[in-house]
């Protein structure tokens, strides 16, 4: 017989179990995570700026545009684009060229014009371009500097690398326009990053299709996104490779297939491993046939993750399955780092901030395990953004 309380007998049957209530610190809204936020917000921006001052004093400006002008200068004039002697250059604009040809013709014009013209306007379009990002991923204005200063960002913007475009096309495609939370009197506004479906697109086909092609085709190791499309929409897809095709197609006469042969060339040359232009790319750290499946791997993932999060997911598997990945490229991580909940995402922009190899991929692996466990454990993910709710209310909940 089974045997009866007398707290059961009070209330008429077995009780049910008691309801396990977590810390403040960890209930959003709260005071005390608040708090927390707040420190690890601190850490953050004092880490940002430390670096950047860093980078203020050591970076090469403007070194991702000189070295595709000076390529193109080298073709204008019969020269060769691709040198397999800039393999040897650590810094600077004497780097290898690695775009495909027929960016060439594209960039011949700005090469004839005026450098400090060509580099002031181009750096106007990538802060454009930046702040716009942060627009539409929601974070507020005011940490616009602090994100732009991150090394990610910094790195980009100094450098004028075309990851700042291929970033915001990226967010263009996977992200719409933030909605605003109505905020209650003396509390501040809210808005809450808002992933596009592109199951349901309703932008035409031929939008999207160009979002996705132009990573892929800037940045060929950055293919995932356009994976993504194929699986989804594949109309929009098929598109936007159409016109990637054509563009080489108008160019081919241009830049003639010998040049796409010393692409080809100069892309199996970077991709062996030790040399520095692979970066901080996890692959080169694998042996040569490891890193080979693992770049597979990452993109055949890229056909089983959750629609739900497919943003934060592809973004993370184009960092993992990149063969020449720099701190620019951990750009497609910070929607997967404003998809988590804001404490785990400000600990992986902590260790990212300091701009070491060790610290961008322990914060990569936080990231990603967080997003991973939340498939059972939806309370690692950020909460839609509404004003803070009061302690005693925020306990109850």
């Amino acid at each position: 017989m089974a045997l009866v309380t007398t707290r059961e007998r009070a209330y008429g049957g077995p009780l049910d179990p008691p309801r396990v209530t977590p810390p403040s610190i960890l209930l959003p809204g709260t005071p005390a995570n608040m708090l927390l936020r707040l420190t690890l917000a601190l850490a953050v921006g004092a880490s940002v700026v430390s670096t950047f001052a860093r980078f203020l004093r050591s970076y090469p400006i403007a070194v991702d545009l000189q070295i595709p002008l000076r390529a193109a200068e080298r073709w204008m004039h019969g020269g060769q684009p691709y040198l397999a002697s800039s393999f040897q250059v650590a810094s600077g604009a004497g780097q290898p060229f690695l775009y495909p040809p027929f960016v060439l013709p594209v960039l011949a014009p700005f090469a004839a014009l005026p450098e400090t013209a060509v580099t002031v306007g181009w750096a106007a379009l990538c802060l454009v371009v930046a702040t716009w990002t942060c627009g539409r991923l929601g974070i507020p204005a005011w940490a616009w500097p602090f994100v732009l200063a991150w090394p990610p960002f910094a790195q980009a913007l100094l450098g004028l690398n075309v990851q700042v475009l291929l970033f915001a096309a990226f967010v263009a495609l996977f992200y719409d326009r933030p909605r605003s939370t109505p905020a209650r009197p003396a509390e501040p506004r809210a808005s809450t990053l808002r992933a596009h479906d592109l199951r349901q697109s309703s932008r035409p086909p031929l939008v999207d299709g160009a979002l996705g092609v132009f990573v892929a085709l800037l940045k060929t190791s950055q293919v995932h996104p356009w994976i993504y499309l194929l699986r989804t929409r594949p109309r929009a897809a098929i598109l936007g490779a159409a016109g990637a095709v054509l563009l080489v197609a108008a160019t081919l006469p241009l830049t003639g297939v010998g040049a796409w042969l010393d692409w080809l060339a100069q892309a199996r040359h970077a991709a062996e491993p030790g040399l520095d232009v692979g970066g901080i790319s996890l692959i080169h750290f694998l042996p040569f046939p490891l890193g080979v499946v693992l770049g597979a791997f990452s993109v055949l993932l890229v056909f089983a993750v959750p629609p739900r999060h497919a943003g934060a997911w592809v973004g993370l598997l184009t960092v993992v399955g990149s063969p020449d990945l720099h701190f620019f490229g951990l750009l497609f991580a910070l929607p997967a780092m404003l998809t988590v909940r804001r404490e785990i995402g400000l600990v992986a922009a902590l260790a990212i901030s300091s701009y070491e190899t060790g610290g961008a991929w322990i914060g990569i692996g936080v990231v990603a395990a967080a997003l991973l466990l939340s498939t059972g454990r939806p309370a690692l993910l950020e909460p839609a953004a509404r004003p803070a709710r009061p302690l005693a209310r925020a306990v109850q909940a």
